[in-house]
């Protein structure tokens, strides 16, 4: 018998027949998984796009704006305070405005602290609002925290717009800082 030589090239299958079906199989499900995380980012970026849309259509609708009215007119008539305690029909009114005024800001921030709403556009956008109301608004949500505070500071509401609070700490350093001891100046 001779001695045959064998060579790669008479080889069957070929040995890039063997290699190469895996190979492009692994390379597609890495495109097909690169495909799906970037259609999961972009979703969820494009969710919270529209969700910032949908506040923004709301700070700029007829009953957000007569909120804030409602709110500089208690601030520049000085019967925030008075606000804690209403006595008059309209006293409450004016409460309730104040209420769903400062809960609008909670909201806003609880989205944003969960990542919901983006911190940077809100902040560009109405940054310093949100701390001059947090400001303008502290003493009044002080004396709402510390309603049933006799002694003792166990039942101080600390949680009372904690994320409006949060949020305006984190917008500017300039924020009023409100804790169990501290007091409102008019009172």
């Amino acid at each position: 018998m001779q001695n045959e030589v064998f060579s790669t090239t008479d080889q069957w299958p070929p040995l890039w027949a063997l290699v190469l079906p895996p190979s492009i199989l692994a390379v597609s499900a890495l495109v097909a998984l690169s495909l799906l995380a970037f259609n999961v980012w972009s979703s969820h970026d494009k969710k919270r796009l529209d969700t910032i849309l949908r506040v923004i259509d709301l700070e700029q609708a007829e009953n957000f704006r007569f909120l804030a009215s409602q709110f500089l007119l208690i601030r520049s008539q000085g019967i925030l305070l008075r606000l804690n305690d209403p006595i008059t029909n309209e006293e409450r009114k004016l409460r309730t405005d104040l209420q769903v005024y400062l809960n609008h800001y909670e909201i806003v921030a609880i989205g944003i602290r969960n990542k919901i709403l983006s911190r940077s556009i809100y902040k560009s956008w109405m940054g310093s609002v949100v701390a001059r109301v947090w400001n303008q608004s502290a003493d009044y949500i002080q004396i709402e925290r510390l309603k049933g505070v006799t002694d003792d500071t166990s039942k101080y509401n600390a949680s009372l717009y904690e994320n409006f609070e949060w949020l305006a700490q984190e917008f500017s350093k300039n924020t009023i800082k409100i804790d169990a001891l501290y007091r409102p100046n008019n009172s």
